[in-house]
């Protein structure tokens, strides 16, 4: 766990104990190249961790009037979804083609017997056991991931 000051909400709020690391943009290049691995993803999932309400509505502004073109998971609570099902952002999300995994990320998911084998994910822990799975990964901001799911390829 990490937080970072003037983005993470938290940071600071009795953390005094916490060691403070200094990451350059350096190594935020080599972590981000280390994250990718070559080839066109054929699967996208955003939500590991869960998305939370304010992605799934920044996501049906994405989707809203597109369709995607390759398989395309979106990973939440069962409560952010209710959420999310109240505030409309469901309904345009799915109208998309993309769907809902609830209460589980791909991480845990059977992704490589499903015959996937590049993922696309705005996830570095995801990245991570996905390649403990066999998988090819493609790390990029959730922007990016809805691009991905939408392009032809």
């Amino acid at each position: 766990m990490f937080q970072i000051e003037g983005l993470t909400p938290e940071c600071g709020l009795g953390t005094k104990s916490l060691e403070a690391l200094a990451f350059t943009r350096k190594e935020l290049a080599e972590t981000f190249s280390m994250l990718n691995d070559e080839g066109q993803p054929d699967f996208i999932s955003v939500g590991c961790p869960h998305c939370s309400l304010t992605e799934l509505a920044t996501l049906a502004k994405l989707l809203s009037g597109r369709r995607v073109k390759r398989e395309f998971w979106v990973c939440c609570s069962r409560e952010v979804k209710r959420q999310g099902d109240e505030a409309g952002y469901s309904r345009l999300i799915e109208g998309s083609g993309a769907k809902f995994a609830l209460d589980t990320c791909m991480v845990v998911a059977p992704v490589e017997e499903l015959g996937y084998r590049v993922v696309a994910t705005n996830s570095a822990k995801a990245c991570h056991y996905l390649r403990n799975a066999g998988l090819k990964v493609r790390f990029m901001p959730l922007v990016e991931c809805v691009m991905e799911a939408t392009s032809s390829g």
